[in-house]
């Protein structure tokens, strides 16, 4: 379990680049769609500094 959470924030950032890719391979860029994946790696890369540094 510990593993899991200190991998958590390394997910959203995998999670948000999937994003952009889907959206590229699809021929579906949008604001909103930058957006969120832009949303979804910072709260995976301030989620990941601040997990690491408490664990």
């Amino acid at each position: 379990m510990r593993n899991l959470l200190k991998n958590i924030g390394l997910l959203f950032i995998i999670a948000g680049v999937a994003m952009l890719v889907i959206g590229y391979l699809t021929d579906h860029i949008s604001n909103t769609l930058l957006g969120c994946a832009m949303g979804v790696i910072v709260i995976g890369l301030v989620g990941y500094i601040i997990i690491n540094k408490r664990l």
